[in-house]
């Protein structure tokens, strides 16, 4: 009677200096996005230095502290999950809109807000979550080596 296991192909695991590289690009896109969207915004806006959320320093440990924990999470779904790169898409989706509420809620009563700063703000949300999401899914290129041979079949 032969036995059967389930076994996953070298070609499909995930090496930990993968998931190091992706999370570190992670980090640096998150970093570059919202300092190119920072600056497109302050060529457009005036951006006072006493408005403290859309400040460089503010601005790059948000981008870092994003990037550290979406790393952390693929890495997660990477071992508990057979698309991590799917899921991932959704956590990171749900998590963008989680942050829009603070900034809806609090946002107005920050000192100095304005509904054109808010909106800078909003968009250096997106920027941080498109920031780590694409060097983390691999994107444009296949999302995995199983996906990857799914499309082809």
């Amino acid at each position: 009677m032969a036995s059967s296991s389930v076994t996953t192909p070298e070609s499909t695991r995930r090496t930990s200096r993968d998931l190091a590289g992706r999370g570190f690009a992670a980090i640096l896109f998150a970093i570059v996005a919202v300092a190119v969207g920072r600056g497109i915004a302050g060529a457009v806006v005036t951006i006072p230095n006493s408005f403290r959320p859309l400040s460089w320093s503010e601005l790059v440990g948000v981008a870092t502290l994003a990037g550290i924990c979406a790393s952390v999470a693929f890495s997660l779904l990477a071992r508990w999950t057979a698309r991590p790169e799917r899921w991932f898409v959704a956590l990171a989706g749900t998590v963008l809109m989680g942050s829009f509420v603070p900034l809806a809620v609090v946002g107005p009563t920050v000192s100095g807000a304005t509904t054109e700063l808010l909106a800078v703000l909003a968009a250096m949300h997106v920027a941080v979550a498109a920031g780590v999401t694409l060097p983390l899914v691999g994107w444009p290129g296949p999302r995995s080596q199983v996906e990857a041979a799914s499309i082809e079949e």
